[in-house]
């Protein structure tokens, strides 16, 4: 009927006595290209940074939130180490705990009982928040992370210390007087 639909072709070669002939299988991967296009719908209207990365730390994929939070183009993530946003210091660790994270994979929040901090475009630190999940497609591994700035937490969490303190301080003022 003359309507298009997006195909894999897979060649082989034949030898018979007639000479070499190919053997042509041709797959319509509608649904695939259905799925990926769900998949990067989702990933992008996320509200957080999101960004997708393969077995070798590449980053795959990043959504408009990424954008924003690292100050990066789209085009100038894609294709680079997913160490360009964390802080240099940290930059050396990172490859063995992506190791250990796909020996095992599993959704779950990264760094557990630690500060994590991601790194803009301009070098300012942001403290963060990430939760991998792992996945896996035509039998290549990735993870996707979801990315929360927490700047603001962390400043009020700053903010109750001081405060905490300057009430203990007094206290301990008025104690000295009864």
């Amino acid at each position: 009927n003359g309507d298009e639909f997006p195909v894999e072709i897979g060649l082989n070669p034949i030898v018979t006595v007639e000479g070499t002939l190919v053997l042509a299988a041709i797959i319509d991967i509608t649904e695939r290209e259905k799925a990926n296009e769900q998949f990067r719908l989702v990933v992008e209207s996320a509200p957080n940074a999101m960004v997708l990365v393969d077995y070798s730390g590449n980053i795959v994929m990043v959504n408009r939130q990424t954008e924003v939070l690292f100050g990066y183009e789209r085009n100038e993530l894609v294709g680079q180490k997913v160490e360009l946003l964390i802080p240099e210091r940290l930059q050396k660790y990172h490859p063995s705990l992506r190791e250990k994270f796909y020996a095992s994979p599993q959704a779950r929040p990264m760094g557990a009982g630690r500060d994590l901090y991601g790194v803009r475009k301009d070098g300012k630190e942001i403290p963060i928040e990430i939760g991998l999940n792992p996945l896996e497609k035509n039998e290549s591994h990735f993870v996707l992370a979801s990315i929360i700035d927490i700047t603001e937490r962390k400043k009020t969490e700053e903010a109750i210390r001081l405060y905490t303190k300057r009430i203990e301080d007094k206290n301990k003022e008025l104690e000295q007087f009864t």
